[in-house]
């Protein structure tokens, strides 16, 4: 598997980070606080998510919270990889959600493939687990080292031995398993289903045997169960009709006792009702003390109580709220005052509510703009009075030069020097004086061409007005006196020496003329834009300034109305506070009035409220004395007809007596029943009566059956000896076929044990690797390393004294080397069992000094193009970028990126009305490839 691609909204201290990772060798390179480690958890959170199952812990709850964007709200990622079969695959991961939405989709097709992996809850989708073949444990503990956990290979909190070997047992068995062995596994378990059975069949041999087996036992336990029941039945014969004589006993007793209970009821009842009387004449004489006070209205009272209430909380509340409505009052006048000023303000300004002050920032551009053509035409100005000055001397000499040999051209120039070599000439000095000449002039001919084609490239975009010298007619050269010659080629040096100053006079003179123009149209336009909008356009900058203070104007009329609305709206709350306390104080005057009205209607007296509300109450109580008195008549007369129940007092005594006469019956009967007595009243003594008559009549029945049943049970049933018979052939039976079977399980058991232990052989490879790296990275000075597959402790052998010492008690350095192969060359042997993995390596060479670190790099990189394997290291080394530069400057396969550092750390809090804006704007932004985005 090879990473391609990572786009991060935001993680951690990460935000808006896009990157394509390179095939082979990618180095992200920055100094502290640049967000490498945040990158490297980034990666590893979209490969594996934050939660291993659909239960969210505490662990992986504060390690996705640790992550949670500082100052960006979106805190969601994506990553593309590629697939050693060449299948694309992009997964996207929203850490925002509790659930963690993940999505992973075939970037071929596009068509969303999650579903293919099953779903859990935290989005826990095992992708990774099912295209690698390992679990984040094991990923985190060969291919993923993160800062100071480089010798933490194995341990608490992270993968065991037991399971690293489990997964590259699970890798070897997916990539080469033994296919006679899986056969003949097949063949055993086959065997052992259909010969013997598994603990879920139901018809093959084993099971058939035990159900048989298991059905004599029953029935040899049923015979022995009658047996026992048999017992049982004559014991509890023997007891029930022990119990029948205790309970008939027990009988007579609760008769006595229910006698004596009767008799003492009836004579509680006879002295209840001696009490009753006296206190009916009690309440007679309270009734007629308060017989006055019969009618009086207290229904009333309720009401009355309440708008007591009502009185004195309003009072309270009124006494509370004094001091701050009088200072509510005269805020109110103060807001008035105020409102005042600020009206005369917006009447002042009213004029300008419809002026577009919104135009402001594009007039002031226009402004600016005409400001700036307006000094570029000034400065072109004095660039052309200059060069007017040097070149209004020459013009005319440089016409008439023009007209002569303006036009000569480079064979002219040839054929006027070929003249004064002519022969036949007396003056030879003269003529060697005149080809010099031609020579000179000629190759300041050449000289002004090449500047004339430059001037001419440079100007070539812009419209020239450039003055063009007429060209003279051509002449006759080739026959001209070599005198005539030597005047020609004179007059056309002097034409090459002024004509560039005549030259550069029109340039300034056209730059001048474009500068005039761009300032009149920039001029024009802002002219046009300040139209209707000033008193007078004539002076521009009189004109900006006037606007200027217009715009102002208007800005303030709309601060001074917003002034008003906010004065207005306090002054509401002021005045409506106001009112309510002075229509408070006026219902608490008329609720004191009216309730003063109806009181001394009521206790027909006058004088203040307090006074009558006590007089009020003291009535309302001797009203209640009065009903009361009347109440306590009304149950007193009810319980004396519960006490009678419908009897006189006569027929209670009479009552007595027959109870009194039947006790001693049952005393002369049983002499020992004088004297019993019983705290339980006659109601219980009855039920206790009627239960022990029914047990009786139970027990009675229970007898007769217990006769009966006694006979019968041993009916229908085989003899023991011939069962135990039966139950002997089937044990024999099982016995035979659970050997069987264990036979069968052992040799299965043999054949996986020998299959495992040959797909275990990963120690030796990873021995070998660690063996020729630490070899390479110390310069040959430890050739010898071994791997205990059972506690993942290296060892090395020293060459001074040729033993294998643990790593742990060399140097810091060699041990960082060794434990950094040994997870290298874990993530290698793996990979050559199925699909590749990458390695994620967070400054694992900090321990290392320089040579070493080359070394070690050397090799990452060798195996990185050899193996085809993809390393992503982050680093803050500078040696590291050194190499680098040397080694990788020219492989496309190899890239560095330079990460900087992060400013502001300090995390912020989002508002949410800044989440849902920046979540919104983010959406159309990342929009990528049809997908909804991150």
């Amino acid at each position: 598997m090879k990473l391609s691609r990572i786009e991060i909204a935001a993680f951690g201290c990460l935000d808006g980070f896009t990157e394509d990772i390179a095939p082979a060798l990618h180095v992200f390179h920055g100094p502290n606080e640049s967000g490498k480690s945040t990158l490297q958890q980034a990666i590893l959170a979209l490969l594996y998510g934050f939660y291993e199952g659909d239960r969210a812990k505490a662990a992986e709850n504060a390690a996705r919270q640790r992550f949670v964007p500082w100052q960006y709200p979106r805190y969601a990622a994506r990553l593309e990889y590629e697939l050693q079969d060449r299948r694309r695959y992009r997964v996207t991961r929203d850490f925002a959600n509790d659930d963690d939405p993940t999505t992973v989709s075939d970037m071929v097709t596009g068509r969303p493939i999650t579903d293919e992996f099953g779903r859990g809850r935290h989005g826990n989708v095992p992708f990774m687990r099912k295209q690698l073949g390992m679990t984040r444990r094991v990923f985190e503990s060969c291919a993923f080292v993160s800062q100071g956990e480089l010798l933490q290979v194995t341990g608490e909190g992270r993968v065991t031995p037991q399971e690293m070997g489990d997964a590259i047992i699970s890798l070897a068995d997916t990539a080469r398993r033994d296919v006679s062995a899986q056969k003949a596994i097949e063949r055993l378990n086959d065997a052992i289903k259909k010969q013997v059975g598994g603990p879920t069949a139901r018809a093959t041999p084993l099971p058939v045997a035990r159900t048989h087996l298991a059905a004599a036992k029953r029935e040899l336990e049923e015979i022995d169960r009658v047996r026992q029941e048999i017992a049982a039945d004559a014991e509890n014969l023997e007891r029930s009709k022990e119990q029948a004589r205790a309970l008939e006993e027990s009988i007579t007793r609760n008769r006595y006792l229910l006698c004596r209970a009767e008799l003492s009821e009836l004579e509680g009842r006879l002295n209840r009702l001696a009490r009753l009387n006296e206190q009916e004449r009690h309440s007679l004489e309270q009734r007629a003390a308060s017989s006055a006070f019969a009618e009086f209205p207290v229904d009333e009272r309720d009401d009355l109580v309440r708008a007591w209430s009502s009185i004195r909380e309003l009072r309270e509340r009124l006494v509370k709220e004094q001091a701050e409505t009088e200072r509510q009052r005269r805020r109110l006048e103060e807001l008035n005052e105020r409102r005042e000023s600020l009206s005369r303000q917006e009447r002042d300004l009213a004029r300008l509510r419809q002026y577009p002050a919104e135009r402001q920032p594009d007039i002031d551009a226009l402004a600016q703009h005409w400001r700036q053509a307006e000094t570029i035409y000034r400065e072109a100005e004095a660039r052309a009075a200059a060069a007017a000055d040097t070149a209004g001397p020459l013009r005319e000499e440089c016409e008439t030069l023009a007209a002569e040999v303006g036009a000569l051209s480079h064979s002219n120039i040839q054929t006027l020097t070929d003249r004064l070599r002519a022969p036949g000439r007396s003056n030879r000095s003269v003529a060697r004086a005149l080809v010099a000449a031609g020579r000179k002039i000629a190759r300041a001919f050449a000289r002004r061409i090449r500047r004339i084609a430059r001037f001419v490239l440079r100007r070539s975009a812009q419209p020239s007005n450039v003055v063009s010298f007429p060209e003279p007619s051509a002449s006759p050269l080739a026959s001209i006196s070599p005198a005539e010659a030597s005047r020609l080629l004179q007059a056309h040096l002097r034409y090459l020496e002024i004509a560039p100053v005549i030259q550069k006079h029109d340039a300034e003179q056209a730059a001048g003329d474009r500068a005039q123009t761009n300032r009149d149209a920039a001029a024009a336009r802002l002219r046009h834009s300040l139209e209707g909008l000033v008193d007078d356009l004539t002076d521009l900058d009189s004109a900006c300034a006037q606007f200027a203070t217009r715009a102002s104007s208007r800005k303030q009329l709309d601060t001074v109305s917003g002034q008003l609305e906010a004065l207005d709206s306090e002054s509401e709350s002021l005045r409506d506070t106001v009112n309510r306390f002075i229509a408070d104080g006026d219902r608490l005057r008329r609720q004191e009035t009216q309730l003063t009205e109806r009181l001394s209607a009521i206790v027909k007296s006058e004088g203040k409220l307090e006074a009558l509300f006590s007089a009020f109450e003291s009535a309302c109580e001797r009203y209640k004395a009065h009903q009361e008195a009347n109440r306590a008549l009304r149950e007193i007369e009810n319980t004396r007809g519960g006490i009678l129940e419908g009897r006189s007092p006569a027929e209670l005594s009479e009552m007595v007596a027959r109870r009194e006469s039947e006790a001693a019956g049952l005393v002369a009967a049983n002499p020992s029943l004088e004297g019993a007595r019983s705290n339980t009243n006659a109601e219980a003594v009855k039920e206790s009566l009627a239960r022990e008559s029914r047990e009786l009549r139970d027990l009675e029945l229970r007898i007769e059956s217990l006769s009966t049943r006694t006979g019968t049970r041993l009916s229908g049933l085989r003899s023991r000896a011939e069962v135990e018979e039966e139950i002997q052939q089937h044990t024999n039976e099982v016995a035979a076929l659970e050997q069987f079977g264990r036979s069968l399980t052992l040799a299965k058991d043999l054949v996986e044990q020998a299959m495992t232990e040959a797909h275990r052989d990963f120690a030796p490879s990873v021995g070998r690797f660690l063996s020729d790296g630490l070899a390479q990275v110390t310069d040959g000075r430890y050739q010898k390393a071994m791997l205990d597959p059972a506690t993942f402790r290296v060892t090395t052998e020293v060459p001074e004294t040729g033993r294998l010492v643990d790593v742990d008690v060399l140097s810091q350095g060699t041990q960082a080397a060794a434990y950094m192969l040994l997870r290298v060359g874990l993530a290698q042997h793996m990979s050559d069992l199925s699909e590749p993995v990458p390695l994620l390596l967070d400054d694992p060479l900090v321990d290392l000094d320089e040579v070493r670190i080359e070394n070690f790099l050397d090799l990452l990189l060798k195996m990185a193009i050899e193996r085809d394997l993809q390393i992503l290291l982050f680093t803050k080394d500078e040696a590291t970028r050194r190499w680098f530069e040397r080694s990788c400057a020219g492989n496309p396969s190899c890239r560095i990126t330079q990460l900087q550092p992060i400013a502001a750390r300090v995390p912020v809090t989002v508002s949410p009305l800044r989440t849902q804006d920046s979540a919104a704007s983010e959406q159309a932004r990342l929009q990528m490839n049809g997908d909804s985005g991150l």
